[in-house]
């Protein structure tokens, strides 16, 4: 593990495999201390992973919790981190399962001739977001009652709340969209040149960390204000917030490797 200093915070860089490549996706489940969970192609195909945040790296920290030869990704722990919801492309094109935390007893949760992808939970417990298509839609937590909510191509979303739901548009800026509104009811928090994507919103709700088109993290308020940039001088991606919101976990760019990153805010 290496140590590099940038200003008054300490980035932490993780080898997430011992090759060159490896593509991760990840998240952390809210207000409770556990492990990471992560995409990784560390054994050959892209497999779901578990482990504490310092032991990533670590063959012997980290649990496998896929294994088979299909594309498993995009893994969001359930808000009481009982269960998780990801995508796999395990029945021929991308869909939306549900799992045990420990990835036992994967239960298909849509079935469609599209591409589902980016799963997000509501806080509740009660509606999971995604994205079919580059468009938004939610349905309840148990694959029924799905819904389209834009008509434009959007990335990642996040929930600020039971009823809201935060996302980029493709090349524009961050925005949110109210589930029970129609496409044309949303209300921007941030626009800018660029692109605005996979917004990852802070456990206490108050602050967005997002990745930006010049690929810099950044951070603002939920209900707009000054950006904060994060991240500079690298291509970073899917950030993630720690339990506590002190640390951010992402993913980072280092010539032709891929690298997961701990980064300590400021105070």
């Amino acid at each position: 593990v290496t140590g590099v200093s940038m200003g008054s915070a300490q980035v932490y860089a993780i080898a997430a495999n011992g090759r060159e490549s490896n593509r991760i996706t990840l998240w952390v489940p809210p207000r409770v201390a556990t492990p990471i969970v992560w995409s990784s192609r560390v054994d050959g195909d892209y497999e779901l992973y578990r482990a504490l945040p310092d032991q990533a790296n670590l063959p012997a920290g980290r649990t496998r919790l896929t294994n088979n030869g299909f594309l498993d990704q995009d893994l969001r722990y359930a808000p009481d981190a009982s269960l998780v919801v990801f995508t796999s492309n395990r029945d021929g094109n991308n869909e939306l399962y549900v799992a045990n935390a420990d990835g036992s007893a994967p239960t298909r949760l849509t079935v469609n001739a599209g591409n589902d992808q980016s799963p997000a939970w509501s806080p509740n417990g009660q509606y999971i977001a995604f994205v079919r298509d580059n468009q938004l839609h939610v349905m309840n937590a148990n694959g029924t009652g799905v819904r389209r909510l834009t008509t434009y191509a959007v990335d990642r979303p996040d929930w600020l709340n039971d009823t809201t739901i935060v996302h980029g548009y493709r090349n524009r800026g961050l925005s949110t969209i109210y589930v029970s509104s129609t496409e044309n009811a949303n209300s921007e928090i941030y626009f800018g040149g660029g692109g605005v994507y996979q917004p990852a919103v802070s456990h206490d709700r108050s602050r967005i960390l997002f990745r930006h088109g010049n690929g810099r993290l950044y951070i603002i308020p939920s209900g707009g204000g000054v950006l904060q940039e994060v991240t500079s001088g690298a291509v970073d991606w899917t950030p993630v917030w720690l339990a506590e919101d002190q640390d951010v976990i992402f993913g980072r760019t280092v010539g032709a490797a891929e690298r997961l990153m701990r980064l300590r805010l400021s105070d």
